[in-house]
């Protein structure tokens, strides 16, 4: 599991959406999130991308 609460939402919304119009590009876009941001166990998170 992921952890990381926007992760979580994202993934929700484009079940959801999924559900209603199911397209490849939902999952797609899911799996990109979870890799691009650090799972909260780890110290990741939106507060921890560093600015500038």
């Amino acid at each position: 599991m992921h952890g990381d609460e926007h992760v979580i939402k994202f993934t929700e919304a484009c079940y959801r959406e999924n559900a209603l119009q199911p397209d490849p590009r939902f999952a797609a876009a899911v799996q990109t999130a979870q890799r691009r941001i650090a799972p909260r166990a780890l110290g990741g998170g939106a507060a921890t991308i560093p600015s500038g």
